[in-house]
């Protein structure tokens, strides 16, 4: 009896596997096209698997061991032409109908829409996205800001190994890999926030590989934009006043910017705007706690991280520059407390 529960549990475990995404609840024109090609492949196969299933039981009771019917010899010879027609012709129906309207909606995702684009550089690293905004000339990391109901042109790069962009509820993911652009073309639909992943085993952190979509009503992208553009980053030898920003500049700023404006500082992602992000590392809840623990011990969350451990800073200068890392919003970076 415990068997049988244990194997049941494991069955429910697998079928629950990667149920943290919502992959059939498109939020954009391209997504909504391939949730339709996914809802109509798996209606084929179903009527197909049902028609087996028939047969196979029809059989099963018509030639039981029990049954009366009669059983003439067994022969080699290929005597039903008709039959043997079928079972060629059929299969070769159902590969066209599933191929047919899955090459063309492939070629027209595939192929640049005429309307006006946004395009946006992801570069993929291990264990991060970093994204770059050529026409609004900011950088951020971790959390993608998108304007609604626009077309986007996603030009994908990697720094190290092959990685996969997915947001699952805008559309279709594609690889990045090393030494080439590839180009994926989505575009967003209501505002939201939504998951994005690496969806292609890069090394021991690929399953925390994630980040956060925030698409916004067209105003308030305007203001995010010219939010994270604001140039708060401290130099390094700049006189800093406020704690936080010391401690941050000391240990914190040979990797990281604090703004979207930063052209250095590039090794770990961009921190523009991090007050207002949700997850830390686009994985974990972004309280205070949290990420106090994160920059303690950042491979207890993150397995292989090239961040090192922040274990050496005092209560005081961890409290400190918490308070800062969260106080990077829209209402203090735009009113110059920072």
């Amino acid at each position: 009896m415990k068997s049988s529960w244990k194997v049941s549990w494991l069955l429910v475990c697998l079928f629950l596997t990667g149920c943290q995404m919502s992959v059939l609840n498109p939020a954009g024109r391209v997504a909504e096209e391939q949730s339709r090609l996914i809802i109509f492949s798996f209606a084929v196969m179903m009527i197909i698997l049902l028609v087996v299933f028939v047969l196979f039981f029809r059989f099963l009771w018509r030639y039981r061991e029990d049954s009366r019917i009669e059983r003439p010899p067994h022969t080699q010879e290929n005597d039903n032409k008709k039959l043997e027609i079928t079972w060629t012709v059929l299969p070769l129906l159902v590969l066209l109908l599933l191929a047919v309207p899955m090459l063309m909606q492939t070629y027209s995702l595939e192929t640049k829409t005429t309307q006006e684009e946004m395009t946006i550089e992801v570069t993929g690293q291990q264990y991060w996205w970093r994204f770059d905004y050529p026409d609004e000339n900011i950088r951020t990391a971790q959390e993608l800001h998108l304007p609604a109901n626009t077309n986007i042109t996603f030009e994908l790069n990697t720094e190290d190994v092959i990685h996969s962009f997915w947001i699952p509820q805008l559309g279709g993911k594609k690889d990045a890999i090393p030494g080439r652009t590839n180009e994926l073309h989505l575009e967003t639909g209501r505002p939201g926030v939504y998951e994005g992943k690496c969806a292609e085993l890069c090394g021991a952190a690929h399953t925390d590989m994630r980040f956060q979509v925030v698409v916004h009503e067209e105003e308030d992208f305007t203001d995010w934009v010219e939010a994270a553009g604001q140039d708060v980053t401290p130099e390094e030898n700049e006189t800093v006043q406020e704690e936080g920003a010391r401690v941050f500049q000391e240990n914190c700023l040979a990797c990281h910017a604090a703004d979207g404006a930063a052209t250095k500082n590039d090794q770990g992602p961009n921190l523009a705007l991090y007050g207002e992000r949700d997850k830390i590392s686009g994985s974990f809840a972004n309280d205070e706690e949290q990420l106090k623990a994160f920059l303690r011990h950042p491979n207890n969350f993150k397995p292989s991280t090239d961040m090192p451990a922040y274990n050496n800073l005092s209560r005081e200068e961890m409290d400190a520059l918490v308070n800062y890392l969260h106080g990077l919003t829209r209402e203090n970076v735009q009113g110059g407390s920072d």
